[in-house]
């Protein structure tokens, strides 16, 4: 007797029109890599922000991000620039803030 495996497979696809519809969790690898000129994905994330800005991407964070960018940025040289970020960040309704209660 031999036991046949499933694989499953999505059924959906997402394209540029569904993806508008569907927000993206902005994480801190995300946030940290579009500050820091010296990651070595800041070019990506530059590329992605422009991107979803010129799509109208619907984005979403939470504040357990954004105390985790607070975090890393700490005791760096880039830590004012930070700082501001985040206050921007909180300030703007784009993309929303998830309290972590909410989360």
């Amino acid at each position: 007797m031999t036991a046949t495996t499933a694989v499953r497979t999505s059924t959906s696809t997402f394209t540029a029109t569904t993806m508008a519809k569907v927000a993206i969790l902005i994480d801190t690898g995300y946030l940290v890599a579009l500050i820091n000129q010296k990651d070595s994905l800041h070019a990506q994330a530059k590329t992605l922000a422009r991107s979803w800005e010129k799509s109208g991407q619907a984005l979403v964070t939470t504040d357990a991000v954004l105390i985790e960018f607070a975090n890393f940025f700490a005791r760096s040289p880039l830590r004012a620039l930070a700082a501001s970020w985040l206050r921007r960040l909180r300030q703007c309704v784009h993309p929303p803030v998830r309290p972590l209660a909410a989360a």
